[in-house]
């Protein structure tokens, strides 16, 4: 439900700056909008990892790859003491 508020609210913004003859604040108003749908793309990309569980096994075997690199990487350099 926030989300449907905060996409209606930066509409409004857009169609208000749209519809009015001054341009002074054009760059301001670019700055608004891609600011928010770059947010709301990242935000659907999380959404979306979230709920697909391929995702989530893609993060964890990830996560388990980096976490056994940290600790080879530690091993070698102990070794090399």
């Amino acid at each position: 439900m926030m989300i449907s508020i905060t996409i209606a609210l930066f509409w409004i913004v857009f169609e208000f700056w749209h519809f009015s003859n001054s341009r002074a604040y054009e760059n301001e108003v670019n700055w608004i909008i891609n600011g928010s749908l770059a947010f709301f793309g990242a935000r659907m990309i999380q959404l979306i990892c979230q709920v697909n569980p391929m995702f989530q096994e893609l993060v964890n075997y990830l996560k388990s790859k980096s976490s056994k690199t940290d600790v080879i990487e530690n091993e070698s350099t102990e070794e090399n003491k």
